[in-house]
């Protein structure tokens, strides 16, 4: 979850670059192009990491309500997305995609820090 937020962050960095002005379109194209990947590969990493973190972490007696929570965080999180993005990158240009890209580093981090967490406890 780590790696897929910093990729995410990338990606909001390069979709930044790609609205400065008086840049060659060639330099816009690679920037999202670039964009693109970053953001296809954190979106495979960040399931991946899902699927770890529902299946490897859950009480195997509350297997069923640890995956209800899952899932409820995942539909939240679905239902929110456009609402952040509108008002951070889409209300704010470059400056809402730094902060978008600060949210979901923190995200990232936050996870494996809590995850780190209950491993040692």
């Amino acid at each position: 979850m780590a790696r897929a937020g910093a990729l995410l962050a990338v990606a909001c960095g390069l979709y930044a670059a790609a609205t400065s002005g008086g840049i060659a379109v060639v330099v816009v194209v690679l920037a999202l192009a670039l964009a693109t990947v970053a953001h296809s590969l954190a979106e495979v990493v960040s399931e991946a990491g899902a699927w770890t973190l529902a299946f490897d972490l859950a009480d195997p007696d509350n297997a069923g309500a640890y995956q209800g929570v899952s899932q409820t965080g995942a539909a939240l999180g679905s239902m929110l997305a456009p609402l952040v993005v509108t008002a951070t990158a889409i209300e704010h240009g470059r400056a809402g995609w730094v902060v978008l890209a600060a949210l979901f580093l923190a995200a990232g981090l936050s996870t494996r820090a809590l995850v780190r967490r209950h491993a040692a406890g």
